[in-house]
């Protein structure tokens, strides 16, 4: 399931905006985008917070934001609607429909004595079992700095404020002690993906590569038919040997196998190699492929990250390995956490994460003016670097921006709001 398009009408009273999203077919191995600009107040942060209320039904935007209807259709054609009533009384309300289900929910939150606690329930339960494929990733970059530290150790973006205000000194002692050099909130995010991606591939790729399991029998049903040379396993061998080692190299699990009796078995002048042990050999090669396949592409993601990023940074570096995690170290080798980043670098490590570990299919990233505190030629640069990180995957990226550096390469994509 994908997004297919946002519409609100009325929103302060004056603006009908409509998103329409870009639906691409299952074996498209491109993301899509959508870049919005205009004067400020008109709505594009706002937008932005209502398409992500509605993923996660969160519907404290829709409570304080004038407007007369909002929706958001999915590419099933399923649509969530929501809209202020007033009835009698002046009992004010939120009331929100998703296929046949409604449910009216109060103005102000928490105040739900009156209200239909276990039909809400029911709605959520329904909703998110239904969108349960679609993962939006709402990043304000003038607040994804705290993101982390508000998930693990505040209630809610005000509370950290507040602590903020009162305790800067305690502050710095939760980014020292809390937050280790290989336990950070973005290392923990890129070692999950490469835990999640070395189990199920296709989770986050696009492939051509046929399963394994049908391979096998339709290898089975031309058993007769199939010959093998020495040469040409001992050729294709080879290749799986380097990609082993490119795998080995930034730790990924390899099959370990023994490369050097494998070409001994295979030299020409070995009198006791049969077609039989060819076709045995054969076989096992062409698993080897497969399984091959299936890392080539997280080896090449990872490698584009860690090539992009490190293509921005000044004076530093990244690597990036399964059990550590992401890590970063300056020029005399030493390691750095995240916190020790300026406000750019870490907007643009924490984006180019995001596009990192996005999944095939059904992952929404929406950013709220990306050129904060980034120079120019990062302003240029930063939307082709977020594209080639998702590498064959198709995420859909909507993106909120004042800066034409931003919006310069892509006018066919990017939609004015007036």
């Amino acid at each position: 399931m994908q997004l297919k398009e946002f519409h609100v009408t009325k929103l302060f009273h004056k603006y009908d905006h409509t998103i329409p999203f870009e639906i691409r077919s299952e074996s498209d191995k491109r993301p899509s985008l959508i870049i919005i600009d205009g004067q400020n107040g008109v709505g594009k942060t706002t937008v932005l917070k209502m398409i992500y209320g509605f993923s996660k039904l969160d519907f404290d935007i829709f409570r304080i934001m004038p407007f007369e209807r909002a929706h958001l259709r999915f590419s099933d054609n399923s649509e969530i609607t929501c809209e202020p009533i007033v009835r009698k009384k002046d009992k004010e309300f939120l009331k929100v429909c998703y296929q046949d289900m409604t449910v009216d929910l109060p103005i102000v939150k928490g105040n739900i004595e009156d209200w239909d606690t276990e039909k809400i329930d029911n709605f959520k339960n329904e909703y998110f079992n239904k969108t349960s494929t679609i993962n939006l990733d709402f990043i304000s970059t003038e607040r994804i700095k705290t993101i982390d530290l508000v998930d693990s150790d505040f209630d809610t973006f005000e509370e950290y404020l507040l602590f903020k205000k009162t305790h800067s000194s305690k502050l710095d002692k939760v980014k020292e002690t809390k937050i280790s050099k290989n336990d950070s909130p973005l290392s923990r995010r890129v070692r999950h993906f490469i835990s999640e991606a070395q189990i199920d591939y296709r989770r986050y790729f696009i492939s051509s590569e046929p399963e394994l399991f049908p391979k096998i029998i339709s290898r089975l049903s031309n058993i007769d038919q199939q010959e093998f040379k020495a040469a040409d396993l001992v050729n294709r061998l080879t290749i799986i040997e380097k990609s082993d080692k490119s795998a080995t190299d930034l730790g990924l699990t390899t099959e370990q196998l023994d490369y050097g009796a494998l070409f001994k078995i295979l030299n020409e002048q070995n009198p006791t190699i049969t077609p039989h042990a060819l076709m045995v050999i054969g076989s096992y090669i062409e698993f080897l492929e497969s399984k091959i396949a299936e890392r080539v592409l997280l080896v090449e993601r990872i490698n584009t990250f860690i090539k992009t990023v490190n293509s921005f940074f000044i004076n530093k570096n990244i690597v990036v390995h399964p059990k550590e995690g992401l890590q970063i170290f300056n020029d005399d080798g030493n390691q750095l956490t995240e916190f020790n980043l300026s406000s750019g670098e870490y907007h643009l490590l924490y984006l180019l994460v995001s596009a990192l570990v996005t999944r095939r299919r059904g992952t929404v990233i929406s950013i709220d003016e990306p050129e904060m505190s980034m120079h120019l030629s990062w302003q240029r640069n930063l939307l082709p670097a977020i594209l080639k990180c998702a590498f064959l995957a198709q995420p859909q990226l909507i993106v909120a921006t004042h800066s034409p550096e931003i919006a310069a390469n892509y006018p066919e994509n990017t939609l004015t709001f007036k």
